[in-house]
């Protein structure tokens, strides 16, 4: 409650959000981490809450944030950059005030930074890979632009998964989070 629609579009937060979480998940399963794909999941959903907080609590440093992001700046380094600190961090720090376990915290707090995390590195990479592919479904498709997924080579070796892999995560995501956000908001389906 209390954030400005013109911080963000709750709708549009949580659809990133799940696709995240599903896309991150889906890779998990099909690699290394196949016994922890819940807790990937999880992290994935969770991992841009710290944004939220930002947006409640500061709203005109926010402001400021999202026009460094439009001009061409990353978020994390926007945020760094005016505030100290990020959103990831924030989400991190709230996830531990929650006493949730550090196998979720942490890869929320590296989602940005996945080649730092000296814990659960595979799954910071993997909720980073996610949040990727979200951004990629969110892209308009046309004939002239061909969208393009922004993962560096070293995120898909630190989560033991392979870009082969994307095409058929992708085709389940695109199956599936409609039925999660029921399950999540019934009713909330008929909008779409």
């Amino acid at each position: 409650k209390n954030i400005s629609s013109k911080l963000v579009d709750m709708e549009s937060f949580w659809q990133h959000s799940l696709r995240a979480a599903l896309a991150g998940g889906g890779l998990a399963e099909s690699g290394s981490l196949r016994r922890h794909r819940e807790r990937v999941f999880l992290s994935a959903l969770m991992h841009d809450v710290g944004k939220l907080v930002l947006y409640h609590q500061l709203p005109e440093v926010s402001v400021r944030v999202l026009h460094a992001v439009k001009a061409g700046c990353p978020q994390d380094e926007a945020e760094h950059e005016l505030l100290g600190f990020t959103h990831a961090e924030v989400g991190a720090l709230l996830l531990e005030r929650w006493n949730l376990p550090t196998s979720l915290t942490m890869p929320v707090r590296f989602h940005h930074r996945y080649d730092e995390a000296t814990d659960f590195a595979k799954e910071a990479a993997l909720v980073h890979i996610g949040s990727r592919v979200s951004h990629l479904m969110e892209q308009e498709r046309s004939a002239d632009k061909a969208p393009y997924l922004d993962v560096a080579p070293d995120a898909w070796m630190q989560s033991g998964c392979s870009p082969d892999e994307l095409e058929e995560v992708i085709i389940d995501v695109d199956m599936h989070w409609l039925q999660v956000i029921e399950n999540v908001a019934p009713g909330s389906i008929m909008i779409y």
